[in-house]
């Protein structure tokens, strides 16, 4: 009798551990919502307000602990030390330049982010532009829709045998590296630290002291750096004045690290042949930029989808929620910024 009064009890425990009521999970303020699946998963471990909701976060601006920042809207000092609760940002992603981290420090609140996970769908995506931008499918299915006859002289880019430098041999860039060694490209690379000559020889690629003597012998420039105040628009009329006029240009780290309208005046008089970009700069641009009416034929622009992979996103969730409850209940977040 006791053990069966145990057994119940445990189980009853259990129940209530796996189903707890609304009102015992903590608020956490949210900048967009997830899609569907997503946020269900979210909302089984908090009481989400959005932001936008201004009522319900007047309401319950007092007991929110956590944020949860989804499509990296401004997370400044003032937003956070208007909720006197708060623990913790949980940044889904692995940038925060939107996140004032000092303002964080100074309020005791901890940042967290999802690093390493995106780096295999990110680099994917970079082949997925390159090959696109140099074997004209984009424009290839343009002509096709179009019914334009079938042209025997329109060529692409050869990429077996083709240079291409990648700016950031971090976790994306590692990866870019590894999958242009399948297509037998000579591979450079530049960046703040060389790698080891393990990893050099394992990846085929050859470190180049600065972006500049690396610039004029590729054929392709894949930018895959985080952003930083020294790399903040480091591409820009001086790099472009450096490249192969036959040259693509392909970034998938961030908008601000080209100077978009120096890649207006480089695509335009000829200084590059092409760019892929899955990132600009503002984001999205307006809808009558010059890569849109004038330069389309020059630029592929996807809408940020590097990471965009149902495997990859939901590792991403995964990560942010730890991060999340990790701030609320006092524990040291699994990856801090």
């Amino acid at each position: 009798f006791i053990l069966y009064l145990s057994m119940t009890s445990s189980a009853s425990a259990a129940t209530a551990a796996t189903s707890a009521s609304p009102s015992v999970l903590p608020w956490v303020l949210q900048d967009t919502a997830l899609p569907n699946s997503f946020q269900e998963e979210l909302d089984r471990h908090a009481n989400i307000v959005f932001m936008g909701d201004d009522d319900r976060l007047r309401d319950h601006a007092h007991r929110i602990q956590g944020i949860f920042s989804y499509q990296h809207g401004r997370v400044s000092r003032a937003l956070m030390g208007s909720l006197p609760q708060l623990k913790v940002v949980s940044n889904f992603g692995a940038g925060h330049e939107h996140i004032d981290l000092e303002g964080a420090r100074h309020l005791d609140v901890a940042c967290g982010n999802t690093p390493g996970v995106v780096g295999n769908a990110t680099a994917n995506m970079g082949m997925a532009l390159l090959l696109a931008a140099a074997r004209n499918v984009v424009k290839g299915v343009e002509r096709t829709r179009n019914g334009a006859p079938f042209d025997p002289n329109w060529f692409g880019m050869e990429l077996t045998g083709a240079t291409m430098g990648i700016v950031g041999l971090g976790n994306v860039g590692s990866k870019v590296a590894a999958r242009a060694k399948c297509f037998h490209m000579k591979t450079l690379y530049c960046g703040r630290t060389r790698k080891s000559p393990e990893v050099e020889s394992e990846l085929g690629a050859e470190f180049c002291e600065n972006i500049m003597t690396m610039l004029p012998r590729c054929d392709v420039v894949m930018l895959c750096p985080a952003v930083t105040p020294s790399t903040a628009g480091m591409i820009g009329k001086k790099e472009f004045e450096a490249m192969k006029s036959t040259a693509i240009l392909v970034n998938v780290a961030r908008g601000k690290i080209v100077k978009t309208d120096e890649l207006v005046t480089a695509l335009q008089t000829g200084q590059i042949a092409q760019a892929a970009l899955d990132v600009t700069e503002p984001e999205p641009l307006p809808k009558d930029h010059p890569f849109y009416t004038s330069l389309r034929e020059k630029i592929i622009v996807t809408p940020h989808t590097g990471t965009a992979t149902h495997a990859t996103r939901h590792r991403m969730l995964t990560m942010a929620i730890a991060n999340l409850e990790a701030g609320i209940y006092g524990k040291t977040l699994p990856t801090p910024i």
